[in-house]
């Protein structure tokens, strides 16, 4: 059974073991405390969540104020990264909630957000789809954008990479999240 919680300190030695995990697997951007930019901002700024199942941390994603566009933006899934044999927990979904990211943790990144007046929930991602994720990420916000959950809203340079920034529909996301059934997919093998 998945378990989500806010991060706490208390927990930092089983994330230290997630983020071995991910730095194995070349995710760059988890390998590390400081690569995850866990304490760059207070939590009254910032926020992170993570994943438990069977009594491991196997995801994490954050959100943050995000200034750089205006005093009312959160920058919604924030380093986020599951680990590979997660995404197959539930069966898929057209509108993206069979990950459990999207599933569990964003929907609390926007209320957090929404209760700090950060109206704007935004996503950002790589303008540079060359990598493998990056496509990953594009072919999402592609998908969503079909169905009103996000759009495109600007390109701009942030953190010194040129980012696509896409405007989380609040109300469709909730509309689509709400109505979505979730399924434990029965192939699901844990690792």
């Amino acid at each position: 059974m998945l378990t989500v919680c806010r991060f706490e300190e208390e927990i930092e030695l089983d994330l230290h073991i997630f983020l071995e995990k991910c730095k194995e697997l070349n995710y760059i951007n988890n390998s590390s405390i400081d690569r995850l930019k866990l304490y760059e901002w207070p939590e009254t700024y910032a926020q992170f969540w993570v994943i438990w199942l069977d009594k491991k941390i196997v995801a994490i994603s954050g959100c943050h104020k995000l200034e750089d566009l205006g005093n009312n933006y959160c920058r919604i899934g924030f380093r986020t990264c599951q680990l590979p044999y997660i995404s197959n927990y539930y069966k898929k979904t057209k509108y993206n909630f069979h990950s459990p990211i999207w599933y569990h943790i964003i929907p609390l990144q926007i209320e957090w957000a929404l209760q700090k007046n950060l109206v704007n929930c935004v996503i950002s991602i790589n303008s540079v789809e060359n990598e493998y994720f990056g496509k990953i990420a594009a072919k999402t916000m592609s998908k969503l954008e079909k169905f009103d959950i996000v759009s495109l809203e600007q390109e701009v340079m942030l953190y010194k990479k040129l980012q696509k920034i896409y405007k989380i529909n609040v109300n469709n996301f909730f509309k689509f999240y709400n109505n979505t059934k979730i399924i434990k997919n029965e192939k699901y093998i844990t690792i």
